[in-house]
């Protein structure tokens, strides 16, 4: 069984869970295990857990959170939108405010979308539809692994539990691909199946080596 995480080394991870968003949450956890911390997210209880109960542990225990707000549109005939990723990051933030004396801290993601015609060029989209973070500036991406990989990577870089010596930004996007091999044969091996622990270990493995 592996042993728990340290609070202060664990990094949760909110973010969607489809296909079309697989690789930039690999992004976010090669970037994770490369700069010395744990990802933590909801996938770590498997499918047959009733989850809000474990991610509520999860950010209870994590110090670093990284809340990506992607799916804000609606989808579907229904044009739902989904609002696990806001209700996770409201957890977070009230978790922060509550607990003074835990110096925790979290960071939203945005893709970074073309302004509409006729819009404010400085506006940002995602202040249209959570407004109250106006003054919080993101980290955005163009909803690719190599810029979920910078803005990940500049702000992991600004925790005091960064390891040190870190490797470099382009070592991590050079890392991928293999990454993205080691994750594809482990599910091979697990007839199909992704398996968190699988990934972390796949991480584990391609993570860029800096002699210290």
């Amino acid at each position: 069984m592996r042993a728990k995480p340290r609070f202060e080394q664990s990094v949760f991870i909110n973010c969607p869970f489809d296909p079309a968003y697989e690789d930039l949450l690999h992004a976010i956890v090669l970037t994770t295990v490369s700069l010395g911390f744990v990802p933590r997210c909801a996938l770590e209880s498997g499918d047959s857990d009733y989850r809000f109960p474990h991610i509520l542990d999860l950010l209870a225990t994590s110090k670093y959170s990284i809340h990506d707000l992607s799916r804000f549109t609606g989808e579907g005939p229904a044009n739902l939108s989904r609002m696990n990723m806001p209700l996770e990051l409201g957890v977070a933030i009230g978790l922060k405010q509550s607990q003074s004396r835990r110096k925790r801290r979290w960071a939203v993601m945005v893709p970074e979308l073309p302004a509409n015609p006729g819009s404010n060029p400085n506006a940002h989209e995602y202040q249209r539809y959570i407004s109250d973070l106006a003054g919080k500036d993101p980290l955005r991406h163009e909803q690719t692994p190599e810029s979920v990989i910078r803005e990940v990577y500049s702000w992991l870089k600004t925790l005091d539990e960064v390891v040190n010596p870190q490797p470099n930004a382009p070592d991590i996007v050079t890392a991928f691909p293999s990454f993205q091999r080691k994750i594809a044969d482990r599910k091979n091996n697990a007839l199909g199946k992704s398996i968190w622990a699988d990934v972390l270990t796949a991480a584990l493995e391609a993570a860029p080596k800096v002699n210290g």
